[in-house]
Order: C-alpha cells, then structure tokens, then sequence
C-alpha cells in the first residue's frame, strides 16, 4: 500500500508539471522555520489570482489544512523528485534562506520571500492553523499563566544558551504574579515552573497552549515563532547568535547583546566564552516582561 501510494503522488506530481501548475518546494524541515514559511506562503498566495499553491514538502505536520494550500505531497520520494526537476522547470519554486551570511540585516522571512521574488508586506507573521484535536484541557490552571521555555539543553544551539540560575530568578519573580508553567521537550533542563509539560505535549499542543498564554518567554526558536502565530505578546532572550531584526517580530520583546561581534548567526561554539548570553542578567529581562504587564 505505501508503495502505490508512492507512485500516486508521483504520478501526481508530474500531472502538476505537465498541466503548468507552480510548485513550491520549502527544503526546511524544522517547526520555527515552517511556520515563517506559512507565513510567507500565506502573504504569497494572496498575490495570485486563485489565492491557492500547490506544494511538496518533506512531512505534512505543520502544513495540512491551511487555507491557501490547494494541494500538496508530502512523501520523501516526490520530495526529492520535486527537487531534481526544479533544476529543468522553473515554475517549480525551492525556497529556503540562502547562504547564513546572506544579508545578517534582513528577517528569515524576508529572505524566504526573495527566493519567492516578491516582498512581505509589513508586519508580518509567522502563520499555523489550531484543529480541535490539538486543543489541550486547561482545567487546572486558575486564572492567567505564563510558558517559559528552558534555553540550556543539547537541541539548541550552543550559541542560544543562557544560565539556569539567570532564568530560573525570571522564573521566581513570575511565580509571585501568576502560574508559570514549562513548555518544551523533555530533555530541556527543569525550571523552577508550577507545572512542567516540556516533554508531554505535542508541537501542536504547545502552540494550542501558548495561544492561551498571556506571556511567552524563552530563547529564540520554534516557540517564540508559535507564540507570534498566535499574537501571544514574547519576552525572547536573543543574546548575539541572531537578533531581533533577523527574526524577531511586532509582539515579540528582545533581550539581546550589542557586542561588536553579533549577531554572528554561526551555531557552532563560541570562541570568545558567549560573552553576549554572560553579560545578560535576570533583572534585565523582568524588566522586559514588567513592560508587557505590570501585575506579572
């Protein structure tokens, strides 16, 4: 059965080539840069006369049911066929950032669109549908809460890093105002949070959750982009490995560092000790989040 479903979506896919169709191909793979994806696709769609794409993508977790998809695939092989047609077809679209060191001035977003060939309109905004399924109880939780995302674990970047005890004194003025409560995956570090479903709920879940926060606050990735899809406002600690402007948005608060070298978009180690996530301290960003509220 997989097998013909294979060759369905590649009989599929070269039905699509044959009749003209455009095909949008995004090579990324990872939640953060799918949603900004969505988002850009949302913006380009609406510059067609359908206001619907056609795409092929590597999994079709983030992108089922969004509006202005009229069709995809998704399965390795019409993937990787997309990709070695593109190279003979040019209504077959592959998008990604380009080199890291591109433009270090322009959003991810942006960059996304260039390959695209047209410009974002501003602001602009990551994009993802919630289906019921992936609504979680909330029950337990009395009166407004903030997620907090651990920035100290081995799935980020080395370079997005910032010290527990830094965010855990975040973490225990936040306790005094309202519940806090850690999102994440299970191998982030534990924090001083009410309740910990870093590791219990699904990507989809926890975007659900942060659309009902009243506060996100964490390192740039993946859910500071679901946060900004949901218009849940963000205090994100960029450091100097990227910065606001490079992928930041309208509701999103940055906490960065302004040393000489950032931002340096480079996720191998640091080679000066990560100056920039040293030199930044928790009163510097309760002070971000008492800017969002004054009663957190």
């Amino acid at each position: 059965m997989s097998l013909i479903n294979r060759l369905l979506e590649m009989s599929r896919l070269f039905m699509w080539v044959i009749s003209g169709k455009e095909i949008i191909v995004p090579t990324f793979g990872s939640y953060g840069d799918m949603l900004m994806t969505n988002g850009v696709l949302k913006q380009y769609a609406a510059t067609k006369k359908s206001g619907k794409l056609y795409l092929v993508c590597k999994n079709d977790y983030l992108v089922y049911n969004l509006p202005f998809i009229r069709a995809y695939l998704h399965r390795s092989s019409s993937y990787y066929m997309s990709l070695r047609l593109s190279k003979y077809f040019k209504r077959i679209k592959v998008i990604n950032y380009g080199t890291i060191n591109e433009d270090k001035q322009a959003h991810l977003m942006e960059r996304i669109a260039k390959r695209l060939q047209f410009k974002l309109s501003k602001p602009f905004f990551p994009y993802m549908v919630h289906d019921k399924k992936d609504e979680v109880d909330l029950d337990f939780i009395k009166g407004k809460f903030v997620c907090i995302q651990s920035s100290a674990n081995t799935i980020f970047s080395a370079n997005k890093n910032w010290d527990m005890g830094e965010l855990d004194k975040v973490v225990d003025h936040l306790n005094l105002g309202c519940t806090t409560i850690q999102v994440g995956v299970k191998d982030d570090l534990p924090l001083n949070t009410q309740y910990h479903l870093n590791g219990k709920l699904s990507f989809r879940q926890s975007c659900y959750l942060l659309s009902k926060a009243t506060l996100f606050v964490g390192p740039e990735g993946a859910l500071m982009h679901a946060a900004s899809a949901s218009n849940t406002k963000s205090v994100i600690i960029f450091g100097g490995y990227i910065h606001h402007r490079n992928s930041g948005y309208q509701n999103v608060i940055p906490v960065e560092s302004h040393i000489t070298c950032a931002p340096c978009l480079i996720p191998s180690s640091c080679t000066i000790g990560l100056l920039c996530m040293k030199e930044l301290k928790a009163e510097t960003v309760i002070e971000k989040i008492n800017e969002v509220s004054d009663d957190i």
